[in-house]
């Protein structure tokens, strides 16, 4: 068996001195072999900086073969480091614990290949940090613990490949940070316990690619943070115990996947808040226990009758609060702390109910009356009659059959006042239930006598009509023995429709 063949490696002093000659001597040697590893470990550029133009140490266009790249611990010292259209080969690139000083780092447009890229524990200085448009292929990108100094910072239109992507407990200074444009692959993110500092966070029409999403107990800080556009995956999304700042947040147009959204006990600052026009999954969203200091906007989300869940319950709005939408199950509103307006006259709720005895139908979930409740309670204090109406319809269905909640006789006295004319709500079905009552009771009164004759009543009908006039004195068909008892019955129920339609109309009109 052959021996193997051994691996070429470029050690940091025969890199540093290829590395002066410049990138056409560096691109020559890669050309050789391809397959080398190249290794800056522990080294330090700043002696070099003096005999260089324009104190800058530059990788423009440099290709680095398919081998291991290792910066691992380098000192870049101050001053500009350019990586810009560098070529990085098929293996693992490592920058962990390396140093940059105080100027600019550029890596824009770089590309990377399949391994690992690691910038674990670096530190960036004062300056500009871009890595916008940068190409991964694929593998492993690791920010976790990096710390960025107060220059602004570049991830716009950068493209992540297939793999995880960690900035957990990365600290980011003062600088705009921007994702915008920026697309991610299949794999999680995982920013949590990320701090940033008082610069604007973009996230703009950002692609969170296909896995989990984690911003939990992150920090942002004071700037505006926006994520709108944003489109995220088929994975769970977590804000949970994150803290925002005293800018806006605008979640504005933002696409959610299936999974779960969760932003429980999470802080928002004094900044208005925006949800216009989001669009949810088929998860379960959450905002339990969360703090809203500033306005709250939730106006006109979209496919939320796909979402398994919708919940504020022990939510703390310090101001007014906005929510609309046509909603698969019914939003939990319970125990909330609200101290301005509340706006839900654009929100429906859907009540889920189940198949119960073949024929009638209740409530899949039986806490749904409660949410219901609150909801009617809230809308009731806000003026919103039309939507206390609809709230308390909706109660009154999940209470229903429901032993818990109300009995058996109440229950079908609760589907009659449904059907009739919709809780209150409806002027046309009692007005429909009048005529239709009033056409076919000729019909009645002729069949009457044979009824009672089939019975065998026909000697007890004038004891029923005495009852009758005796029990309901302000039926004009009472008054007199002659009258039969369909008229009776007639004016009973007609008397019913009429105060249905009474209700309904003051229901409409109410001010």
């Amino acid at each position: 068996m052959a021996p193997p063949i051994p691996r070429t490696v470029l050690d940091p002093a025969k890199a540093i001195a290829l590395w002066q000659k410049g990138a056409d001597d560096w691109n020559n040697w890669v050309d050789k072999n391809p397959d080398a590893d190249v290794s800056f470990n522990n080294e330090s550029f700043s002696q070099y900086r003096s005999s260089i133009n324009n104190n800058t140490i530059s990788f423009n266009q440099y290709n680095f073969p398919n081998g291991e790249v290792d910066f691992r611990g380098t000192k870049f010292g101050d001053g500009d480091v350019f990586f810009h259209k560098t070529t990085f080969g098929e293996g693992n690139v490592n920058f962990s614990g390396a140093f940059f000083g105080e100027g600019k780092i550029i890596f824009n447009s770089a590309e990377f290949g399949k391994g690992t890229v690691d910038f674990s524990g670096t530190t960036f200085g004062k300056g500009k940090v871009d890595f916008s448009s940068v190409k991964i292929e694929e593998g492993k990108v690791d920010f976790s613990r990096a710390k960025f100094g107060d220059g602004d910072v570049y991830f716009s239109q950068t493209t992540f490949g297939d793999g995880d992507v960690d900035f957990k407990r990365a600290k980011l200074g003062k600088g705009h940070i921007t994702f915008s444009n920026t697309t991610f692959g299949k794999g999680n993110i995982n920013f949590k316990k990320a701090t940033f500092g008082e610069g604007n966070i973009t996230f703009n029409n950002a692609d969170f690619g296909i896995g989990n999403i984690d911003f939990s107990h992150t920090t942002l800080g004071d700037g505006n943070v926006s994520f709108g556009g944003a489109t995220w995956g088929e994975g769970n999304v977590s804000f949970i115990g994150a803290t925002f700042g005293e800018g806006y947040i605008t979640f504005t147009n933002t696409t959610f996947g299936d999974g779960n959204v969760s932003f429980n006990n999470a802080t928002f600052g004094k900044g208005d808040i925006y949800f216009k026009q989001a669009t949810f999954g088929e998860g379960r969203i959450n905002f339990t226990n969360t703090t809203f200091k500033g306005n709250a906007y939730f106006s006109d989300l979209k496919n939320c009758a796909q979402a398994k869940s919708f919940s504020f319950r022990d939510v703390s709005f310090d101001k007014a609060f906005t929510i609309s939408g046509v909603f698969g199950c019914v939003v939990d509103l319970v125990g909330t702390k609200t101290s301005h307006h509340m706006e839900l006259s654009g929100l429906k709720c859907c009540l889920q109910r189940k198949s119960f005895l073949g024929f009638l139908k209740v409530a899949k979930y039986p806490e749904d009356a409660a949410r219901l409740r609150r909801l009617k309670e809230l809308t009731e204090t806000n003026r919103h009659h039309e939507a206390s109406l609809r709230f308390h319809a909706d109660e009154m269905r999940a209470k229903r059959w429901n032993t818990n909640e109300t009995n058996l006789f109440g229950s079908c006295l609760d589907m009659l006042f449904d059907v009739s004319c919709n809780y209150g709500q409806s002027i046309w079905r009692p007005m429909f239930g009048l005529i239709l009552l009033t056409s076919i009771l000729p019909l009645v009164s002729n069949m009457l006598p044979n009824i009672w004759e089939f019975l065998s009543l026909d000697k007890e009908k004038d004891s029923i009509k005495v009852a009758l006039a005796n029990s309901l004195p302000f039926l004009s068909a009472s008054r007199s023995m002659a009258i039969s008892i369909p008229s009776i019955l007639h004016q009973l129920i007609a008397l019913t429709f009429i105060f249905l339609i009474g209700l309904g109309l003051r229901n409409h009109f109410r001010i």
